[in-house]
């Protein structure tokens, strides 16, 4: 029997939009931080090659190989200020079936989020969107990144992983990751339209386009 239902956030919760990138050079203009090399794109770089080498997220960590690799100066107020901006990236226009869904779930089953990113940064973006209080964790990169396989353990939390649900959209991060910690119960939201690509990889595994299709899953 299922009891507790792991979401993955950006692009399953809270789909993600491109202008959200936009949010460094935002952050970058509120400091008056003006640097040639400094932008949306370097730092995004920079950021994604740093989470491509670590198993945990550290912000100390993240800011030095920022400054490192772009052989800048900047200060954890650009980290900080950095979060809070991102907690504002979350869309203010979910149907009212969006909600419904997991207030539906959350009737029936724990509801946790179990994201790469930092764990008080998500937590304010669902709470910006309103479905904060459905969820009775949110379990963030700090101790160990998906798809490391104590990342799902952590998140499985007093159940076993059978009685636990994994929903995500990066098939290998999420999905795999889950199935190699024991979960069983796998959904795919696949945002991409992968599936004929990927259907080698899809054996017992259930594969949805909206949230909404949850419901008639659990």
């Amino acid at each position: 029997m299922i009891k507790r239902l792991i979401f993955d956030v950006d692009n399953v919760v809270i789909p993600w939009k491109d202008e959200y990138k936009n949010v460094i050079d935002k952050t970058l203009d509120e400091l008056g931080i003006i640097k040639k090399n400094l932008n949306n794109e370097t730092i995004r770089n920079a950021q994604l090659e740093w989470e491509s080498k670590i198993t945990k997220y550290d912000k100390q960590d993240l800011l030095e190989y920022i400054n490192k690799s772009l052989n800048a100066n900047l200060t954890m107020k650009f980290i900080d200020l950095w979060q809070v901006n991102l907690a504002e990236c979350v869309s203010k226009d979910f149907p009212k079936s969006y909600y419904e869904t997991f207030k539906y779930l959350s009737s029936k089953y724990e509801l946790v989020a179990l994201t790469n990113w930092f764990a008080e940064t998500q937590s304010e973006r669902l709470k910006t969107a309103n479905i904060y209080q459905y969820f009775k964790m949110v379990y963030g990169g700090e101790n160990v990144a998906k798809p490391n396989k104590e990342s799902f353990i952590q998140a499985v939390g007093n159940n076993k992983p059978e009685e636990c649900a994994m929903i995500g959209d990066d098939l290998e991060i999420d999905i795999l990751g889950a199935k190699k910690a024991g979960i069983k119960n796998l959904v795919w939201k696949d945002i991409h339209n992968k599936k004929e690509e990927y259907i080698g990889l899809l054996e017992g595994v259930t594969v949805v386009k909206e949230i909404e299709e949850l419901k008639n899953i659990f």
